[in-house]
């Protein structure tokens, strides 16, 4: 006989199975009613990169509190004479046509920008920034009142400059970073008072190169260059200011704009500023090492043209009488190829070795003579500038007629003691009228004039060449009163007053 076993089937209470595709299909419903949640307004992270955060945030918090907008006071005189003058045009804004009063002295604002660098109210900055100044002002974000500053000290030959402002509770300042570390590439970041108005302007970019010289700056040349160049924005006002690397660490004090073309910007490196600020804050003025000779940097090329076995190194073309140089035993001809135990290959190397070196201190030059390499032991003096101004006055007999105690020269003039001036204080200039000598207790000498200046106006008449000079010097022969004569030095350019009747 049959029997049917009945089977309990389990209940659905007791279990179920879940369907994976079921299961996905419920995901994706929920995620769309938490989008249409989000677009309705019902949920807050509405943004597309909703946790993405820009870095420089961060680094405007840290650094612009200790970047300074710098207001300077200058004190110019009219010099009161017949045609085109620099000044004209804004002497016009004041008065008519010919009614500027002769001889008056007017104050002209100037601006830029800087950093404190110590709690205590030490502020870096630019040279052609407070060059002059009768007045300097240091104004700083989340501070009413502007500071009063005082100039401790400047180094022309970098466009550089310390200031000391007075606060009675600790001031935000930065901290410096490596500039020698620094690759092509990296992030730079540019703060600033641009145009005189815009202060704590910040702008971002890389650096574009490293190593950058021959440079005209403001005018002028300042001696030493190894320019950060970069393609963050930099403008007029941003001079002085701190270029900063993506830690909000100061890796150059930016200095210059190439006005010709665009995203092109120099910064001078941290570690050059920090040596010259420390100098100018300890003894209020930079004292360097002085070898003295002139030179000429070898490159492959001229090495092979002139069958050399070396292809790198700097050339001895003379040696200043009563120098280190020449008490070392250094000789026309040698090519320096080492100074301290650095290899140099380039003079803008051997320069910088030679003046960041301490003052009596001995240093190893290596040098290849005739054929073979040797090492001379040199102990370097301070370089004084006067003292450099005395070793160019003789070698080469340069003629002319002399004006007010002036003889001048062509800058292309070949005559070996106008091209020793030229090397000297390393002169670029392609216009002008180069001052070769001085004569003591002149017209000239009691104005202060000197060897190695580049006058561009004679009494607002343009000076391109001697040509333009010899002209001048005939037009005003007769002259009694003041003269005026604009002049470049170094990188400064201003006006010299010079009395025909005093001498």
């Amino acid at each position: 006989m049959l029997q049917v076993r009945h089977v309990r089937r389990p209940s659905s209470r007791n279990f179920h199975r879940v369907d994976p595709m079921r299961a996905g299909v419920c995901a994706l419903l929920a995620s769309m009613i938490l989008l249409l949640a989000a677009a309705t307004g019902l949920a807050d992270e509405t943004l597309l990169n909703a946790d993405v955060q820009s870095p420089f945030i961060k680094v405007a918090e840290r650094v612009a509190p200790a970047v300074a907008a710098i207001h300077t006071s200058k004190t110019f005189s009219h010099p009161g004479a017949e045609g085109q003058n620099p000044l004209e045009d804004m002497f016009r804004q004041f008065f008519p046509r010919g009614e500027a009063p002769q001889g008056q002295e007017f104050e002209m604002p100037g601006s830029g920008s800087g950093f404190v660098v110590s709690a205590d109210g030490y502020v870096m900055t630019n040279n052609h920034v407070v060059v002059d100044a009768n007045e300097i002002h240091v104004q700083l974000p989340g501070y009413e009142e502007p500071f009063d500053a005082e100039v401790i000290g400047v180094d022309p030959a970098t466009d550089l400059a310390v200031l000391k402002i007075e606060s009675k509770e600790p001031l935000p300042h930065l901290q410096f970073g490596d500039s020698d570390q620094v690759k092509v590439g990296a992030w730079a970041i540019a703060i600033g008072n641009p145009l005189g108005q815009l202060a704590g302007s910040i702008t971002v970019g890389i650096v574009s190169a490293k190593g950058r010289s021959d440079l005209r700056i403001q005018g002028g040349t300042p001696r030493y260059q190894d320019f950060i160049q970069t393609d963050a924005a930099i403008n007029f006002g941003n001079s002085g200011g701190p270029l900063v690397d993506i830690h909000g660490r100061v890796i150059g004090v930016n200095t210059a704009i190439n006005a010709s073309g665009q995203n092109i910007g120099f910064a001078i490196p941290i570690n050059l500023a920090a040596r010259v600020h420390e100098q100018l804050v300890r003894f209020g003025r930079v004292s360097r090492g002085y070898l003295g000779v002139q030179m000429n940097e070898i490159n492959p090329r001229l090495a092979e043209a002139r069958d050399l076995d070396i292809r790198h190194g700097v050339e001895v073309v003379e040696v200043v009488a009563n120098t280190p140089a020449e008490r070392a035993g250094l000789r026309p001809g040698d090519i320096i190829v080492g100074f301290d135990g650095a290899e140099i290959q380039t003079s803008n190397e051997l320069a910088f070795k030679v003046a960041d070196t301490p003052v009596g201190n001995s240093a190893m030059v290596r040098v290849y003579r005739d054929g073979k390499f040797k090492e001379l032991e040199v102990t370097l003096a301070e370089y004084d500038e006067d003292a450099v101004v005395a070793t160019t006055g003789g070698g080469g007999d340069v003629r002319g007629e002399r004006w007010l105690g002036i003889l001048a020269a062509s800058l292309d003039d070949p005559n070996p003691r106008v091209q020793r001036i030229l090397s000297t204080f390393d002169i670029r200039d392609e216009t002008g009228a180069l001052v070769v000598d001085v004569s003591a207790g002149s017209p000239a000498d009691k104005a202060r004039l000197r060897p190695g200046d580049v006058i561009i106006e004679i009494v607002n008449v343009e000076i391109s060449g001697l040509q333009d000079f010899q002209q001048a010097r005939e037009r005003f022969a007769e002259r009694d009163k003041p003269i005026a004569i604009l002049i470049r030095r170094g990188d400064q350019t201003s006006y010299l007053t010079l009395d025909p009747t005093d001498g």
